[in-house]
């Protein structure tokens, strides 16, 4: 039987942002996987870190190949950026992936260029 929130727990729920609650759901999906949070990554050391796809976006045929990933976990989100591929498979909008690699800051957000990756069930 499923639990029953309390009133106070309730308008809590409901006040709360959607982004409030994908925050929530991201951080508990990853609970228990030995990473990093995003948020928490030093530049320039190696690291591991994982996330849920958010996005991709492929290079234009005419100039190089490049694949870039958007990934979240909750505490912020990182791109990863895939040199000579156009695609990977297993790697969707939704999946959970964990990558390792070297972040730095450009922009302004955390990319890791190249990770050596594992999707996650």
């Amino acid at each position: 039987m499923p639990a029953v929130d309390t009133p106070e727990l309730l308008n809590d729920r409901l006040r709360q942002t959607v982004l409030a609650h994908d925050r929530r759901r991201l951080q508990t999906r990853f609970a228990g996987v030995p990473i990093t949070p995003i948020a928490e990554v030093a530049e320039r050391v190696p690291v591991r870190v994982g996330g849920e796809v958010r996005s991709q976006h492929r290079s234009s045929p005419d100039g190089r190949r490049f694949l870039r990933v958007e990934i979240a976990d909750g505490s912020g989100s990182a791109l990863l950026v895939f040199t000579g591929r156009n695609r990977i498979r297993g790697i969707e909008t939704g999946r959970a992936i964990v990558v390792e690699g070297v972040g730095r800051v450009e922009h302004g957000r955390l990319m890791i260029w190249n990770p050596a990756y594992t999707l996650l069930a």
